[in-house]
């Protein structure tokens, strides 16, 4: 459950698509109980990076503006034939490496980031940020190693998701709605 998993993290991946909005509070969550953030520049990533600044976040991949023009020659079987490393994660959904007891779905994985059907191949641009995300995510273990500087950026990070409280989301909801606390009696 999240109540155990949020807190032991030093880590919160929060990966999508620029423009898809699929990370949302669970980042907000881990960012107040010190873990770093490693995703793309999407959803509250946006905000946790406005709170904390680019040094104490990991963000990479295509952004919203760029993802157009990328898209319009984007070949995703090019990538895994050039992109380093990346033939061998694909190739370990269908080449028993990893086991999916027969279900088929790790073979269905690889075809849609492959295979154009009744939508292009890869539409998340997950292997076109494949090469960005492991660059980020190496910098950041060797980031780790210096647990001195790690710990003022959890420190960074931590304190600057106050922005993020229950309490201050109310306040702010009470200003548009023009309503005032009363006191409970």
């Amino acid at each position: 459950p999240a109540e155990h998993i949020i807190p032991a993290a030093d880590i919160s991946e929060q990966i999508s698509m620029a423009g898809k909005e699929a990370s949302g509070t669970s980042n907000m969550k881990f960012m107040m109980n010190g873990a770093l953030t490693l995703g793309t520049l999407d959803g509250a990533n946006v905000e946790i990076l406005d709170a904390v600044g680019s040094e104490n976040a990991y963000i990479f991949g295509a952004t919203e503006d760029e993802l157009p023009a990328l898209r319009a020659t984007y070949d995703p079987r090019a990538a895994y034939e050039t992109v380093p490393g990346l033939k061998r994660v694909l190739d370990a959904f269908t080449d028993g490496t990893l086991n999916d007891n027969g279900s088929g779905w790790f073979a269905d994985l690889r075809r849609s980031l492959l295979e154009t059907t009744h939508e292009p191949a890869d539409v998340y641009y997950v292997l076109g940020d494949f090469a960005a995300y492991r660059e980020t995510r190496d910098r950041m273990a060797a980031d780790y190693a210096d647990q001195r500087a790690w710990q003022r950026k959890v420190w960074v990070n931590i304190t600057g998701s106050g922005r993020f409280s229950s309490d201050r989301t109310i306040n702010d909801y009470a200003r548009v709605w023009n309503i005032r606390p009363e006191p409970i009696a």
